[in-house]
């Protein structure tokens, strides 16, 4: 479609695009997400924001989610032949049982061409667009609107809520290591448990309350496992 996610041909454009709990697949932490379209060649300047939202479809072209959004991502996407895929700045946690309303702002400010995403039909109208030639509000979209019985094909990034990511080694000598990792947001305690490489289970247990530990008491130049929970 010409008008989901951005429509280029425009200086601005905001769009709004509903999920349903089954298209993500329950409660998870969202990280970034991809777009797909045919032979573009454009760089474009965006805002995306995720969030909860009871609607099922939107009632008219001006019937959009103003409130409750979470800001995920703002810069420069380069849109290069057939994939576009964009990390977010700021994790969205999704709840696994509201739908997700996904909100883009074209905010570059100039006109680039018509260019197509790949779009999927939809039983009901999930999808809202607004086009302007000025800065559009997002709690008050002003412009050309519609409303689309379609959406983007879309493929979210998606873990596991409360998942321990980017083990690191920060420091070590011959018998000791310091092992870090990202917090997890609302976690009291992290359960570390490692053995050596090729053995069965995990033979060593520590809790902690900061994302860090350090070991000690290990075997020289040896190889060791380890996971955070």
């Amino acid at each position: 479609g010409e008008l989901l996610p951005t429509n280029m041909s425009s200086s601005y454009s905001l769009t709004q695009q509903i999920r349903l709990p089954t298209d993500i697949g329950g409660a998870c932490s969202i990280e970034g997400l991809s777009f797909f379209f045919d032979n573009i060649d454009e760089t474009r300047n965006l805002k995306i924001y995720l969030g909860h939202t009871t609607k099922t479809a939107f009632a008219n072209a001006n019937d959009f989610v103003t409130s409750g959004l979470t800001e995920v991502f703002s810069g420069n996407v380069y849109f290069e032949y057939e994939q576009a895929d964009i990390a977010f700045s700021t994790p969205f946690e999704y709840n696994g049982s509201d739908n997700l309303v996904v909100a883009v702002y074209d905010q570059s400010g100039d006109q680039n061409g018509n260019y197509a995403f790949y779009t999927n039909p939809t039983v009901a109208n999930r999808s809202v667009s607004c086009i302007s030639e000025s800065e559009i509000s997002l709690g008050a979209p002003s412009g050309t609107t519609a409303c689309l019985a379609q959406r983007n094909v879309m493929r979210l990034v998606v873990y596991p809520l409360g998942m321990t990511r980017n083990l690191h080694l920060t420091a070590c000598d011959f018998t000791s290591a310091t092992v870090a990792w990202d917090a997890v947001s609302g976690a009291s305690y992290y359960t570390v448990e490692y053995a050596l490489a090729d053995a069965q289970g995990w033979s060593n247990t520590e809790t902690v309350s900061t994302p860090e530990i350090s070991l000690s008491g290990l075997t020289p130049d040896t190889q060791y496992k380890m996971r955070v929970k």
